[in-house]
């Protein structure tokens, strides 16, 4: 994208700003003295919008301005994800253009918006986030070339994203540098005093009081920039051909190209707390587009630079990360893809496009390699304690043929046959298709995840109500099932977890706040004694596959989480989602509770609907098995994939 166009009267703009760590300076006290850090981000995103026009992205211009006419408002994201402690003070610096109009007798309002996922590439006037949070500060007059500061400290929380907007009224303009600049990027500085920070006071009779401060918080992260192992693109006009020594990566949709890389993250320790993949567009007339592509992980990381051709191409792509929007010639694009990296193995990223208007960037061969960098905490210590696994949406029926997308639950049974590790497996219902007849969970069923039926505590799902009474399950499993006509039951696991099985079938079962089902979960959650809680149950309430989100199962939640459960386990959707912890509301909070869908146990693959849930961290469509394993007040999760490969993973402590 081109320069913003200098103010014009009657034109109001709105500017957008993200915001990631750039430095980490900690502030230690000597003895005696109480320990704090300052951190200093610059935006991971910044925008600006314009009213005048409503469908152009500015996220790439040098400028965030504040204007009364045309309308023009700017965002600004810092991402706080990496920090951890209490935040003690923000302040927002803004440094004013060095133009002759960059100041303003009016420097414009500075306020939030609850909004933190929008994407500097491609947000608009018409897509922009809404100005739905407090007023921080109304800035008065502005002077070119200089710096101002506001006191953002209500909006700042650690381990969080936050948006901040600035808008004005005023018809004389502010305009401000963005992140774009370099030099002169917005900040957010950040003092937060450590968690487990503890202080003791003596006073002795001449008042003079010691204050004492033990810091236990971690360390700030780090960084680590790194580049491809291999890179290359592939065109379906040449379909034997190699492209893996150019230098440039496109692509494109007539003909068709995709691009590869690869980044080697065997030797990377520590926790994976952001990840960018920064690709630089090539400084050709026609390099830039106005449509960058579709950014996804791959799951195939085996791929040859100097063998992979259209023929053999990698075609195991996941769900779309981000969709670049204007990419312009010479210049760096970012996107977020923390979700698909981790730290100890290789990772596949792949962007492919729609768009006849194909773009064009520097492979690793040129002077301006792909980049992925990386901002990395202190390795978490390992959860020790007896492990689980949980899948659902199993076995084909008897007469299904297996092939790569289909009938896949011997391969996929193997991984909880094979790992004495695993203590109990929680089969999240549809475990025998079409209809859960006994016959078929007889042989089917009995040949695959039958193999560790002795460890097995079952839900039920919609297809084995598909046999009346679902006598077909309930024979099959018979006590480990629970109450025929209930289907629900209760059990604890290693030494501080308790586990709840509950019907989501409920026209078989009634689920509605008040049904007997209901308040039984309620007198058993009132009864547990144990810190930790799972529950699990074949429906999911909140999901991006094609079922969508589904109220029915809001009494459950409600009841979990008035009694703090930290996990929910469904299937149905054919896919695997990990989720944020959530409030009912759908409000991230870490209070609430971190949902996992895995359907993912054989019998087919789904796709992902056009709509993301609010607070879906991960989601992919392969299959494979999750395994938890629950320790004293603290949990580990580990997707594994078919093959062995470790997909998602990390840690969650009871509440």
């Amino acid at each position: 994208m081109g320069g913003f166009p200098v103010r014009r009267a009657g034109v109001a703009v709105l500017v957008v700003v993200a915001v990631a760590v750039a430095t980490a300076v900690p502030v230690v006290g000597g003895e005696g003295i109480a320990s704090a850090a300052t951190t200093t981000l610059t935006p991971n995103a910044d925008a600006t919008v314009n009213q005048s026009t409503p469908t152009m992205s500015y996220g790439a211009n040098t400028q965030l301005i504040a204007d009364g006419s045309p309308v023009t408002q700017s965002f600004l994201r810092f991402d706080l994800r990496s920090i951890g402690g209490t935040v003690q003070s923000a302040t927002l610096r803004l440094h004013v253009t060095d133009i002759s109009n960059g100041g303003s007798p009016a420097g414009g309002t500075v306020a939030t918006s609850t909004n933190t996922t929008w994407s500097e590439s491609t947000v608009t006037w018409n897509s922009r986030p809404s100005i739905n949070g407090a007023t921080l500060k109304t800035l008065g007059a502005v002077t070119r070339n200089t710096s101002v500061t506001v006191d953002v400290t209500a909006a700042a929380r650690a381990g969080a994203l936050v948006t901040l907007t600035l808008a004005s009224t005023n018809t004389d303009g502010a305009y401000y540098d963005s992140r774009e600049t370099g030099a002169n990027a917005p900040q957010l500085v950040v003092t937060t005093a450590p968690t487990g920070t503890t202080t003791t006071t003596t006073t002795t009779t001449t008042t003079t009081t010691t204050t004492t401060t033990t810091t236990t918080g971690p360390p700030p992260p780090s960084s680590v920039m790194l580049v491809p192992v291999a890179d290359a693109y592939v065109e379906d006009d040449t379909p034997t051909t190699n492209y893996g020594h150019s230098t440039e990566l496109e692509v494109d949709a007539s003909p068709v190209r995709e691009l590869y890389v690869r980044f080697d993250l065997t030797a990377v320790t520590g926790s994976v707390q952001s990840a960018k993949l920064r690709l630089h567009v090539e400084n050709v007339s026609n390099g830039g587009s106005f449509a960058g592509g579709n950014v996804a992980r791959l799951a195939d990381t085996a791929w040859s630079e100097t063998g992979v051709t259209w023929n053999n191409r990698p075609t195991a792509w996941q769900p779309n990360i981000e969709t670049l929007g204007t990419v312009t010639q010479n210049t760096w694009v970012e996107t977020d893809v923390t979700a698909a990296v981790a730290a100890g193995a290789p990772v596949s990223l792949g962007v492919r496009s729609s768009n006849t208007d194909g773009a064009y960037y520097d492979s690793r061969e040129s002077a301006n390699p792909p980049q992925l960098v990386l901002t990395l905490g202190p390795t978490a210590p390992p959860v020790i304690g007896p492990v689980v696994a949980a899948v659902g949406d199993t076995v084909c029926p008897p007469s299904g043929a297996v092939t790569a997308t289909a009938c896949r639950q011997v391969s996929v049974s193997n991984l909880i046959v094979n790992d004495p590790s695993i203590t109990a497996y929680l089969a999240l219902g549809d475990l025998q298709y079409d209809n859960g007849e006994l016959a078929n969970f007889q042989t089917a069923y009995e040949v695959s995840y039958g193999r560790v039926k002795a460890k097995t505590k079952p839900a039920p799902g919609n297809h084995e109500y598909n046999t009346a009474g679902a006598t077909g399950y309930y024979g099959y499993f018979g006590a480990a099932a629970g109450d025929p006509t209930k289907g629900y039951y209760s059990f604890d696991v290693g030494t501080t977890w308790h586990v709840v099985a509950l019907n989501a079938n409920c026209n078989a079962v009634a689920c509605s706040a008040g049904s007997t089902q209901e308040l039984w979960l309620r007198a058993d959650l009132s009864a547990n004694t144990r810190p930790c809680t799972i529950a699990f149950w074949h429906q999911p309430r909140f999901s991006s596959g094609s079922h969508g989100n589904d109220a029915t199962y809001d009494p459950f939640w409600q009841a979990l989480q008035q009694y703090s459960a930290e996990v929910v386990l469904n299937g149905h959707e054919h896919d695997y989602e990990r989720f944020a912890p959530q409030l009912p509301s759908a409000a991230a909070s870490a209070a609430g509770i971190r949902e996992f869908v895995v359907g993912t146990g054989g019998k087919s693959m789904d796709t992902f609907g056009a709509t993301v849930a609010t607070n879906s961290v991960v989601r992919l469509s392969t299959f494979g098995v999750l395994e938890l394993t629950l320790g004293t007040n603290a949990y580990s999760w580990r997707f594994v994939h078919e093959s062995g490969a470790v997909l998602d993973s990390g840690t969650g402590t009871c509440h």
